[in-house]
């Protein structure tokens, strides 16, 4: 019988793993070994950092990572015998988490759930000055439309026939229906899909995460995250009917290691379709993130003032074959004028690989009017009470003004 030994000649490899800036040790760093016409070795690192290899005398190539850190690489020749005794010092990498994607409040592919979506290429080929329901009017099971004819200003979005009010609409994971009705004021929310990074549309019932008003569907609107290189842009566009928008963005890019800022200003303005519906509308949005290893913290200032002439009455089928653009409301100062902005602060962290969390505070306060003037009509028909103005006179005698 025959009996062939190989003896393989080797070598130890002792390394110390350290964070580059706060020089502290690196535990659970993921070693990788490589020998020349060998298999690869591979070993972690203990709570002090520390890790031992058993190598075949050869050239060693050697990789070491973590999440958080950026990958070291290097090579290194040992010979038989040799005890080889390293130091390395990981640089320390941000993980850019995705701070804005509300996951609760999405529906992934392979869900069981009738969904539509647009993503950032799409919403930048089709998109110019629109409100959403315009946009929304796209996708299957919608129904867009306005009252001044343009889709700026008084607009309003179905869902399979339910009317806003019973479709649950939300911004960053931030519920925009009206606390009261339920009803959604998208006049509210001028060029928001100019910061638009998708928008994602539920037809049916929704979860009862979603609120009270899920009823119908679910409109989803998330903002875009911040572009990771410095850019100035501009737009300006005109169209029929006076129909125009001007804006102008710029972003930072990644600053001061840790910090991104964005910023956008419009203004849009139509003299609508129908008679007296012109709109005149304002819009801002500017946010700033701030992030570290294991979480990103941004903060939202957006909305804009707006001012439109009313033109939500119908007209009968005569008025319209006499004049199809006619408006109803007649009286000069049949307006809306409110000014609604939101404030935001999203914090995400990474708590661990395999879990994460998102806080969410906001604040959206409003004001703003609606002026109207209806002729012959009284107090009662508005279930207001008839107001009498009443003197005393030196008599004692009540004297009606």
């Amino acid at each position: 019988m025959n009996l062939l030994m190989v003896i393989i000649a080797s070598a130890n490899i002792v390394g110390a793993v350290i964070d580059a800036k706060s020089k502290m040790p690196v535990s659970n760093a993921y070693v990788w070994a490589k020998p020349e016409a060998a298999a690869p070795v591979t070993a972690s690192t203990d709570l002090d950092g520390m890790f031992y290899l058993e190598v075949p005398a050869a050239k060693i190539q050697l990789k070491i990572s973590k999440l958080g850190y950026e990958q070291f690489d290097t090579s290194l020749v040992v010979s038989e015998g040799q005890k080889l005794e390293i130091r390395i010092l990981l640089q320390p990498k941000p993980l850019i988490l995705p701070a804005m994607k509300v996951v609760a409040t999405r529906a992934e592919l392979g869900e069981p759930i009738p969904v539509s979506r647009f993503n950032p290429a799409e919403i930048a080929r089709i998109y110019t000055h629109e409100d959403p329901p315009e946009i929304l009017d796209r996708m299957p099971g919608v129904f867009g439309y306005s009252d001044e004819g343009l889709g700026i200003g008084g607009t309003y979005v179905n869902v399979r026939g339910f009317s806003a009010n019973r479709v649950s609409v939300l911004i960053n994971g931030v519920p925009v229906n009206d606390p009261e009705s339920q009803d959604v004021y998208w006049v509210d929310y001028p060029d928001i899909l100019s910061d638009a990074g998708e928008v994602q549309v539920q037809r049916g019932v929704g979860n009862s995460v979603y609120g009270t008003s899920a009823f119908g569907g679910l409109i989803n609107i998330l903002t875009k995250d911040f572009s990771k290189d410095a850019n100035v842009s501009a737009y300006v566009g005109y169209g029929s009917f006076n129909t125009r928008k001007v804006s102008a963005s710029f972003s930072t890019g990644r600053i001061f290691d840790n910090w991104a800022f964005y910023g956008r200003f419009s203004r849009i303005t139509t003299d609508g379709w129908r008679e007296q519906s012109w709109v005149k509308k304002w819009s801002y949005f500017f946010g700033g993130e701030y992030f570290t290893q294991n979480s990103v913290t941004r903060v939202h200032f957006w909305g804009g003032p707006e001012k439109l002439h009313l033109s939500y009455w119908g007209i009968t089928k005569e008025q319209f074959e006499e004049n199809p653009r006619c408006n109803p409301l007649e009286y000069k100062n049949e307006i809306d004028n409110f000014y609604q902005p939101h404030y935001e602060l999203i914090h995400s962290h990474q708590i661990s690989d395999a879990l994460s969390g998102t806080f969410t505070l906001f604040y959206v306060p409003g004001e703003g009017y609606v002026e109207q003037f209806r002729e012959d009509q009284k107090l009662t028909d508005y279930l207001l009470p008839i107001i009498i103005d009443t003197t005393v006179d030196s008599a004692g005698n009540t004297v009606i003004d």
